[in-house]
């Protein structure tokens, strides 16, 4: 009994230390970051996989010793839940199979293919670990939203990067051609990144993150309250230091459809019982930094004919375009999980990949692959629906979180293992949201 008490908590904190390496510093690729450190293994695209890749086994290793003859049921999640993400999850290995043995593959096996299936070997895990062990996300997730806010801040002051290569930041001199930027008075000016591949990534991240933190600030009391009221307030921070206006979007929505939900089971009892630290310190620092920056903000959503924002509005045209006639050449099955940014990028050299979720997994995964994400939403939209009928507002905010950036940009996890973690997160908080009937398959 007493080895699998401490097993159980050696796979805790191996969890919650992959989770801060997975979403709070930059390894994707295996490129760059903490999971490259002391090399193990050196990969065919110019990768290596570093010691600190290993806590993720050690993990499972710990987790299983701490199950071996536990008399704890295996539960495998809500039907509504895990069928969907399973079908996708089946129908997305297949398709990749078929293409290889059939020599149809979109491009040669390589980085971006081999990132989208290790997103799917740690979704399920993440998941699965969840739903039997319900770990403590908090503190984990805390360092993960405060390292990219101060993170984005910083660089945002700096305009340019902090020297934090070895947690896998980007080199952001804001004059050099491909990073992304602002123009501010004709000049170009940084967007953050935080420890992130782009802005538009952090900011979706730092919003999952800090909606999965929310109710753990809303009960803290005392001390722990103005901490709390610090790291959301960092994490607001580095969502606006973004510049992310799907980002913007999906925390605006999510936070005013948990508020309304709130309301209206609850009346202001439960805004009156809040600390008022928690949205006060948050709220003020985001107002100072949008003064701060009248200038930057400006140009995101008043004076949008700058030539960069002409420019990224025809580069995601083209984008589209370019990912319909792939749909159109190859309906059945795609180009393969992971295999899409290079199959742009063939037939337009400046290409990246289509910043439109639905219209990615179509492409990658054919029209099976399509209906089967669509599935796999609305399965999310129903679990959330069926929670905000009994007054939890926290499902809907967190469906949300994950599929309003989704429409705006390439945010799946076939294009980031990062993506992965958190969609695990998400389908693993639905399935512990309170529901008119929590039928659980085993």
């Amino acid at each position: 009994m007493r080895e699998r008490f401490r097993a159980s908590r050696l796979a805790e904190g191996c969890f919650a230390t992959f989770l801060v390496l997975a979403l709070g510093t930059y390894s994707e690729g295996l490129t760059r970051g903490p999971l490259t450190w002391w090399p193990l293994v050196h990969l065919p695209w110019g990768g290596q996989v570093g010691m600190l890749a290993l806590i993720p086994a050690a993990w499972l290793v710990f987790w299983a010793f701490s199950r071996r003859s536990a008399g704890r049921p295996w539960q495998w999640g809500p039907q509504a839940l895990t069928l969907p993400l399973a079908a996708y999850t089946a129908w997305a290995l297949t398709d990749a199979a078929l293409l290889s043995l059939l020599g149809q593959a979109g491009a040669a096996w390589g980085r971006e293919p081999a990132k989208a299936l290790l997103a799917f070997a740690i979704l399920w895990p993440v998941y699965l670990y969840l739903i039997n062990e319900r770990p403590r996300l908090a503190w984990p997730l805390a360092l993960v939203v405060a390292l990219h806010g101060a993170v984005a801040l910083g660089q945002v002051w700096k305009q340019d990067d902090l020297g934090l290569t070895f947690l896998g930041e980007e080199e952001l001199d804001p004059q050099r051609p491909g990073v992304i930027v602002l123009s501010v008075a004709g000049q170009r000016w940084l967007r953050a990144y935080g420890l992130a591949s782009g802005p538009n990534a952090l900011g979706a991240c730092l919003v999952t993150a800090g909606l999965l933190l929310l109710p753990t600030a809303l009960r803290a009391r005392g001390d722990r309250a103005w901490v709390w009221a610090g790291v959301l307030g960092l994490g607001l921070l580095g969502v606006l230091a973004s510049f992310s206006r799907s980002a913007w979007l999906a925390l605006g929505l999510a936070l005013a459809v948990w508020a309304i939900i709130a309301w209206r089971s609850q009346g202001w009892r439960p805004f009156m019982q809040t600390p008022v630290a928690v949205w006060a310190v948050p709220l003020l620092a985001g107002g100072v930094f949008l003064l701060a920056n009248v200038a930057a903000l400006s140009t995101r959503f008043v004076q949008l004919e700058t030539p960069l924002e002409a420019r990224s509005l025809n580069d995601r045209r083209r984008e589209a375009t370019l990912t319909l006639s792939v749909i159109a050449e190859r309906p059945l099955l795609g180009v393969g999980p992971g295999h899409l940014a290079a199959t742009l990028k063939a037939r337009a050299p400046k290409t990246y990949v289509v910043h439109n979720v639905p219209l990615l997994v179509t492409a990658e995964t054919g029209l099976i692959g399509g209906a089967l994400w669509l599935a796999l939403m609305g399965a999310g939209l129903f679990w959330a629906y069926k929670s905000a009928r009994l007054g939890s507002g926290r499902a809907p905010a967190l469906w949300l979180s994950l599929i309003v950036p989704g429409l705006f940009g390439p945010w799946w996890p076939t294009i980031s293992w990062r993506v992965g973690v958190l969609l695990a997160l998400v389908w693993g908080a639905l399935a512990q949201a309170p529901t008119q009937s929590d039928q659980t398959s085993k």
